[in-house]
């Protein structure tokens, strides 16, 4: 009801001030608007902007507010006129007569409670309005004891305090009609201005259109100006045309005058050539005659010399021939030779050899051979038909000459790693030979020659510097390379006990200090297993297998640390580096034995040379596509003949060689160089290309490669079961089947446990019973179901192993060679 009122309240306020609206005054931009307590309107202050108004009256009533009175020009409530007055205090409002103040409001009450009764309560009769409109309707309000008399005026402060809120809520509602008022009155300032902009607007309209009848008037004006400068252009136009016509006729006759000079300087030049040419002509006749003079025996007075014959490059120079040509090749030398009248066949040019990269030698060696008063220097080497001509430095002084520089060692220099297992060994090349002070042993450069890897050597020369004092040097004189280039030896894996390379034959040079007993310049190599881990690439050591060492290269010592370089005890001073030399004075002519030299098997090399038996090692063969690799060679177990062919590592990361893994069907996997044959813990998979292309008939399975090794236990098949075939024709199918793919009878190695029964090697099998496939095993029959080795074996009980030993009967096995026959 209350928000019915407020609203008939606020739409009766609407239209009271638009009713006044319409009698406003304007000051400025303002309207003031007159009501029952605004009597009159005038504008005052500043440029008359703001409304001034005529107040009605103090008190005067207004019915804006019910029982309103105009106070300061604004209808505001009545009075209160309990406002500070005690209870029951008497009290009149504009609709209540004969009050009573009741907790600071006027009431219509009696001024003193009434007795009714005399149970201990007290009743009030309270009319609800006037006592001459609401006499028949009492309440009777019961009141307890003192206790109830001050709920009672507490329950009529509450109603108080809900009438002042209500009274709030009321003046709430007369200022949000005021601000509809002011909206209203803001939106008719709003449209009056609208109304000038509208009238600005269409002013501003026709200043556009009397502006855009001035600018046609320009664009007239700018046409007719376009159509004369079009004119003057049309003139200016043929004004040229006539000037490049001219200069047209010009130009012609210029090109015809320049046709004739042309031709005129041409019939010069030809006249002048033609004189040349018989000049030169009579020049080179005389040249002719006098070199054909030193050839023939007989010219003609014209010196029209016979025509030139060709000869066969084998025939032999007689005077008949005499003058003749050929082409004559001599290994890879090849030179055009002629006949002379002396009966030789004489070179026409011949430059020495080793002196420019068009006459490079085979080696060092080589150019002291043909070239004796050789001296120390810089000659052109091409080790081998296939390798390419390289500058090297040659000694050809020291014990007769012909040693080629390969490498230079330098200590911590910051150049590549020398140190026992650094990338610097396996490198072709690095450096340049420019670079080196080859008068300093502080030189501190690393360097490496093609050489190194191309040169099949024999003997090794190491030196501090290359002025005329020695200093330090040592060299072999036992031939012990073999053939094989010095990159062949030390880009391997150092060997454990022992080394790939032992030349027990040495001499100490110049004021070299030497050692009692120090003679053997180990490669590649450790000491023996009972002494300290000390392995070193080269090492002068006491013994091959000897734990005390003079000078190393590539060395390491937990107590000292990695070494480039090292002189033990300082006792060839502070060694900054080495020059290492190789000279090639004899070939290993054994089968095998030289890269130069390869067999197809290590059989074919023992069959071809009988003396090879007892001689394991690494051997070269060839392979069906041509390819020449390195391998191994046991040429001792049951005769020898066996080639390595695959080496299986447990875990190591390399390649899956599980009963299922890839590396079992793999044609090839790293080179040799990655085995250490004197260590049957070394983590690294190998598999030759002999593994696909080799055919055999008998395979061989051992922990170590080299002979006398503790524990080297091992079994190798004696019925032929790979009847010639390659080895991953059965180690690399799949699936595995009872029976395997073939089943070999075996004999054990010498020292090999060996258990009763367990004769059989089963490749590619699996057992009759539950299912423990394994692509090699040793077995008590072909589809038996209890094994002691087992490689690429599976068992659920075990998982999957690359290399397991049942029982350990074959120890602690950490990886095992495979060869064949």
């Amino acid at each position: 009801m209350q928000q019915v009122r407020l609203l008939m309240v606020m739409l009766l306020g609407v239209v009271s001030i638009s009713a006044q609206a319409a009698e406003s005054t304007v000051c400025g931009e303002t309207v003031c608007l007159l009501d029952e307590c605004r009597l009159a309107a005038a504008c005052i202050g500043t440029n008359g902007t703001e409304c001034g108004y005529v107040a009605a009256p103090e008190d005067t009533p207004c019915t804006d507010l019910p029982g309103g009175v105009c106070q300061g020009g604004i209808c505001s409530p009545p009075p209160n006129p309990c406002l500070d007055q005690a209870d029951f205090v008497s009290c009149n409002t504009h609709n209540i007569t004969e009050g009573h103040c009741v907790a600071g409001f006027c009431k219509q009450t009696v001024p003193e409670p009434v007795m009714l009764s005399n149970n201990g309560s007290i009743e009030f009769l309270l009319p609800r309005g006037a006592n001459a409109q609401f006499t028949a309707g009492l309440e009777t309000v019961t009141i307890f004891g003192e206790d109830g008399v001050q709920a009672h005026f507490d329950t009529l402060n509450e109603a108080d305090t809900s009438l002042e809120a209500a009274i709030a809520s009321t003046e709430a509602d007369i200022a949000s009609v005021n601000g509809l008022a002011g909206q209203a009155n803001d939106g008719v300032a709003s449209l009056e201005l609208g109304l000038g902009d509208l009238s600005s607007a269409n002013m501003a309209t026709q200043a556009d259109v009397l502006e855009l009848e001035s600018t046609t008037d320009t664009l007239a004006g700018a046409v007719e100006g376009v159509d004369t400068l079009a004119t003057s252009l049309s003139t200016q136009l043929d004004a040229e045309k006539a000037k490049t016509l001219t200069l047209s006729t010009a130009l012609s006759t210029a090109e015809s005058k320049l046709d004739a000079l042309q031709a005129t300087t041409s019939t010069q030049l030809q006249s002048l050539q033609n004189g040349m040419t018989s000049a030169v002509s009579t020049v080179q006749k005389v040249a002719q005659c006098q070199l054909i003079g030193q050839v023939y025996s007989s010219v003609s007075d014209d010196c029209t010399p016979a025509p030139i014959a060709l000869a066969d490059f084998d025939v032999e120079c007689t005077a008949e021939r005499a003058g003749s040509l050929r082409y004559h090749t001599e290994g890879s030398d090849s030179r055009v030779q002629v006949c002379a009248s002396s009966g030789k066949w004489v070179a026409i040019y011949e430059p020495p050899i080793g002196s420019s990269a068009e006459a490079p030698g085979r080696s060092c060696q080589q150019i002291k051979e043909e070239r004796p008063t050789a001296t120390d220097g810089f000659y052109y080497i091409k080790p081998t038909d296939s390798s390419t001509v390289e500058e090297v430095y040659c000694d050809q002084t020291t014990d007769n000459g012909g040693w080629t520089l390969v490498m230079r060692v330098s200590k911590n220099d910051g150049g590549i790693d020398f140190t026992h297992d650094g990338s610097g060994w396996a490198k072709t090349s690095y450096g340049s030979l420019a670079n080196l002070d080859l008068s300093s042993q502080d030189s501190n450069n690393d360097y490496i020659a093609t050489a190194y890897s191309t040169l099949p050597a024999s003997d090794i020369l190491m030196r501090e510097s290359l002025g005329s004092n020695y200093n330090h040097a040592i060299m072999t004189t036992d031939h012990c390379l073999k053939g094989q280039t010095l990159y062949d030896v030390l880009r391997r894996r150092i060997q454990n006990n022992g080394a790939w390379v032992c030349c027990s034959n040495t001499d100490y040079l110049g004021t070299t200090a030497s050692m009692s007993g120090y003679t053997d310049l180990v490669l590649n190599g450790d000491e023996s297993a009972t002494a300290d881990y000390e392995p070193a690439k080269i090492a002068l050591r006491k013994g091959c297998a000897g734990d005390s060492e003079v000078m190393q290269l590539g060395y390491t010592r937990s107590s000292q640390g990695d070494n480039e370089v090292y002189s033990q005890d300082g006792f060839w001073g502070s060694l900054k580096g080495m020059f290492v030399f190789v000279r090639q004075t004899d070939k290993d002519p054994r089968p095998g034995r030289s890269r130069t030299n390869p067999v197809n098997s290590c059989l074919a090399a023992v069959n071809a040379d009988p003396s090879l038996r007892g001689h394991s090692g690494p051997y070269w063969i060839r392979h069906s596509n041509g390819a020449v690799t390195e391998t191994w060679c046991d040429m001792t177990t049951a005769n020898g003949g066996w080639t390595l062919v695959m080496r299986v590592s447990k875990l190591d990361g390399g390649i899956d060689f599980t009963h299922d893994g890839s590396g079992w069907a793999q044609a090839s996997y790293r080179d040799f160089s990655s085995v250490d044959p004197g260590q049957q813990s070394t983590n690294q998979d190998f598999i030759s290309a002999a593994y696909a292309d080799l055919s055999a008939s008998n395979i061989l399975v051992r922990q170590y490669l080299v002979e006398g090794s503790t524990n080297n236990y091992g079994v190798y098949s004696t019925n032929n079961c790979l009847s010639n075939q390659a080895l991953r024709t059965y180690t690399g199918q799949s699936p595995l089947s009872s029976g395997g793919r073939a089943c070999c009878a075996i004999s054990y190695m010498s020292g090999t446990p060996r258990h009763s029964g367990y004769d059989n090697l089963l490749l590619s099998g699996d057992e009759s019973g539950d299912t423990e496939p394994a692509r090699v095993a040793i077995r008590n029959s072909c589809s038996g179901d209890s094994e002691s080795l087992q490689l690429g074996y599976t068992r659920s009980s075990h998982g999957d192993n690359e290399v397991y030993s049942q029982g350990n009967h074959w120890g602690n096995l950490q990886g095992v060679y495979i060869l064949v026959r």
